[in-house]
C-alpha cells in the first residue's frame, strides 16, 4: 500500500484503473495498491470442506452438555474453546477422508449406521436436487455425498461434495449448483456418531439442463 497526495490530480480518488491499480482511502489517508481479484475456489474438495465447516458450526448447538464436555481435554491441549476443538478435529478428519464424530475419544466404531431410503437425484436447470429419508437414526450422525459425471468405468472422477449432519429422522435435501448440462450421478456413505463410515450406496443419476 502506497500513501498518495492529490491522487489523479484531485482531492480524493477511489476505484480501479486499467485492472492494474486501485485507489482508496484508509483512516482519512488516500492510498494506491495493486488491484487484486479475490479467488473463490470451487473444486469439489473445497466445496465439501466449506460444507463441513458450515455444518459443524451449526451442529455444535445441537450437542448435549455431556457431548460438549467430551471436547474439553482436546480443547485444553490446543488452548482453544471446545467448539473450536470440535470443528478443527473434524475438519482434519475430512482432509483424511474420514467422517466426523461427536466423541474424539471413542475409537470403538461399533454403532449401527442409520437406515436411509428413497435416495434420489432430480435434475433441473444448472442444478440437481438430492433428497433422501432417514427412517431410523440408530447410531447415525450423517452421510457424505459423492458426485460423478456419468462416465462408465472412470472411478477417478468420483468426488466428495457435501456433508449432511442429522440427529433425527426425516427428509433431507440439498441442491447441487451450478452444474453444466448433462447427466450427473450421486452416491452417499453414511456414518455414525463415533466415526464409523459405511460403504458407498448404489449410484442414482439426474439430468441437468
Amino acid at each position: 500500500m502506497v500513501k498518495v497526495y492529490g491522487p489523479l490530480m484531485g482531492l480524493d480518488a477511489s476505484g480501479s484503473l486499467a485492472d492494474a491499480i486501485t485507489f482508496s482511502k484508509w483512516k482519512g489517508r488516500n492510498y494506491v495498491r495493486q488491484r487484486i481479484i479475490p479467488a473463490n475456489p470451487q473444486s469439489a474438495m473445497q466445496t465439501c470442506m466449506r460444507s463441513m465447516l458450515s455444518a459443524l458450526s451449526k451442529d455444535w448447538a445441537n450437542l448435549s452438555a455431556a457431548e460438549k464436555a467430551k471436547w474439553l481435554t482436546l480443547a485444553a491441549a490446543g488452548v482453544v474453546s471446545p467448539f473450536n476443538a470440535f470443528v478443527q478435529f473434524n475438519q482434519l478428519r475430512m482432509r483424511q477422508y474420514k467422517s466426523p464424530c461427536i466423541d474424539p475419544t471413542d475409537t470403538d466404531a461399533s454403532l449401527t449406521l442409520p437406515a436411509i431410503t428413497g435416495f434420489a437425484a432430480a435434475g433441473g436447470v444448472h442444478q440437481c436436487t438430492i433428497s433422501f429419508s432417514v427412517d431410523t437414526l440408530n447410531g447415525g450422525y450423517g452421510c457424505l455425498l459423492h458426485r460423478n459425471p456419468l462416465v462408465d468405468g472412470d472411478a477417478s472422477l468420483d468426488e466428495q461434495v457435501h456433508v449432511f449432519l442429522f440427529h433425527a429422522t426425516g427428509t433431507k435435501t440439498w441442491v447441487d449448483s451450478p452444474l453444466t448440462a448433462g447427466v450427473w450421478k450421486y452416491s452417499y456413505r453414511p456414518f455414525t456418531t463415533d466415526g464409523l463410515l459405511g460403504g458407498s450406496v448404489s449410484w442414482v443419476s439426474g439430468t441437468v439442463t
